[in-house]
């Protein structure tokens, strides 16, 4: 995959070397060209490795209990500060 700099492709995608990046026209050719000349069956076997550790409903139920817990905390008057952060990866 190549991808300019999205901030939720290069974090984790770009990152994780999962994806290339890049913004510039001939950036762009080079990355397609070199995708196109790696191994894809390796390639796969990473991103699917990756990929079992997320899912939009993961994602999803991470998001759902933040909110509650922000919403609980300002009925109870709980500095916003003290709040559990998102989990790593989240963006």
């Amino acid at each position: 995959m190549v991808s300019t700099s999205i901030r939720d492709v290069v974090r984790p995608y770009g990152i994780q070397g999962l994806a290339r990046i890049a913004d510039q026209p001939d950036e762009f050719v080079a990355a397609v060209e070199a995708a196109l000349a790696e191994d894809a069956a390796e390639r796969l076997r990473q991103v699917d490795a990756f990929l079992t550790q997320t899912s939009w409903d993961g994602t999803w139920t991470r998001m759902y209990r933040l909110i509650n817990a922000a919403m609980a905390a300002e009925e109870s008057g709980t500095p916003a500060d003290s709040l559990p952060a998102a989990a790593p990866g989240v963006a």
